[in-house]
């Protein structure tokens, strides 16, 4: 159990006062402890990555706004966010306010909750450890975002979001703090410590100085409506294997389909990530190199090899692109599905010579057992600072 003394000393220098977008408020820790800190103590990276309106108080109001007493005793309580959450704080500090020690007395502090939101009275509720309702809430900074965490004020901001309000009047802490998913951004091996993304993360603290370089979806719905145009695919694709998954995108948007799909990625941050993104990910993502991978893995219906191969033309990888091209051959059953970087952009012109969409045609026709080559389209991802690189073509090679 935590000391109380963190409530006594953990006060940073002067506020300023902001009126700050609801939207970009997200969760802090409790205590007073900044939200890093007390997800560690809990065990959950994600809380400083939730925003106000999908924590545990906002969502307790819309589940419960309506109960009556009786049913703060019941088993939907003891399964709801706010007890769930009063309940990680008792086993942090020994209590939740100053009155609330146990799990019984938790419904005392829900039930003034729901009263004040619904503006009654809460003369006969316990108010010790409470906050003047008209005080105003305290927030700390998100570093590298236009964030803000909580750190006294879960109550008042889920009040304010009820009341379908926009925007909070707040103290705000000058300092910031980084949140657990940027930690884990920085040491992931591809980004080199750049704050570029190459498959989308949900996250609220990284939408503003994080580019997404590669959008995803469009080569995705490529792939989706390839396969969902033939019937005699559609029933074929039963498995799919991802080389390269990076955070695991294209494996997670594939389970959604039903389809069993796995990943295969050498960074070990980056299947971490991307399991905190995408829950269903969860034992999907095999942590390996790829082309020793593929020598000992059973054949897949499907296999998609997304910017990958021009590693092995270019040198990058140790191993040859023909006996990579070999494994690729050797791991689908029906459909690859390719994509490579081109000459076409700034960052290869001079090591990918004249490879283009018909070289790479060619190439793996000539190499393998694929009968056919279906030509998907290029993405859009050439924009802005990126313009002049991307544009690459999706090929199905079929057998």
């Amino acid at each position: 159990m935590l000391s109380r003394w963190v409530k006594r000393f953990s006060r940073s220098p002067k506020p300023t006062i902001e009126t700050v977008p609801l939207d970009k408020v997200l969760l802090g820790g409790e205590g007073q402890l900044r939200a890093k800190r007390y997800s560690e103590l809990i065990g959950n990276p994600l809380r400083p990555s939730t925003r106000a309106s999908d924590g545990p108080h906002f969502q307790f109001l819309k589940q419960a706004i309506d109960w009556t007493d009786a049913e703060f005793e019941g088993e939907a309580f003891r399964e709801s966010p706010y007890f769930l959450n009063a309940r990680d704080v008792i086993r942090v500090f020994g209590d939740y306010f100053q009155y609330t020690r146990c799990e019984a007395d938790i419904a005392l502090s829900a039930k003034r909750f729901i009263r004040q939101a619904n503006h009654q009275s809460v003369n006969d509720l316990p108010d010790v450890g409470h906050s003047a309702s008209q005080s105003l809430p305290i927030l700390g900074r998100v570093s590298h975002s236009d964030c803000f965490q909580i750190i006294e004020g879960n109550h008042r901001i889920a009040f304010a979001l009820n009341d379908g309000k926009k925007t909070i009047t707040a103290e705000v802490l000058p300092e910031a703090e980084t949140t657990p998913v940027q930690d884990l951004l920085s040491t992931v091996m591809w980004d080199d410590g750049e704050p570029v993304l190459y498959q989308p993360l949900p996250f609220p603290e990284l939408e503003q100085q994080w580019t997404l370089l590669r959008q995803c979806s469009d080569r995705f719905e490529k792939m989706r409506d390839f396969l969902a145009a033939d019937e005699v695919l559609r029933s074929q694709t039963r498995t799919l294997l991802d080389i390269g998954s990076y955070f695991g995108y294209f494996v997670s948007q594939f389970r959604d389909l039903g389809i069993d799909a796995k990943g295969v990625e050498r960074d070990q941050i980056a299947i971490k990530l991307g399991c905190l993104a995408y829950p269903n990910l969860v034992d999907s993502i095999v942590w390996d190199d790829a082309f020793f991978f593929l020598e000992k893995q059973p054949v897949f219906d499907v296999v998609c090899c997304l910017s990958v191969l021009h590693h092995f033309i270019t040198k990058r990888e140790n191993h040859d692109a023909d006996a990579f091209l070999k494994r690729l051959d050797d791991s689908t059953r029906h459909v690859l599905f390719l994509e490579s970087g081109e000459t076409h952009e700034n960052w290869f012109r001079h090591q990918l010579t004249d490879w283009n969409a018909d070289t790479i045609e060619r190439w793996v026709l000539e190499r393998t057992r694929f009968e056919r080559c279906v030509r998907l389209g290029r993405d859009s991802d050439g924009q802005g600072d990126q313009q002049g690189n991307f544009g690459r073509m999706l090929f199905a090679f079929l057998k």
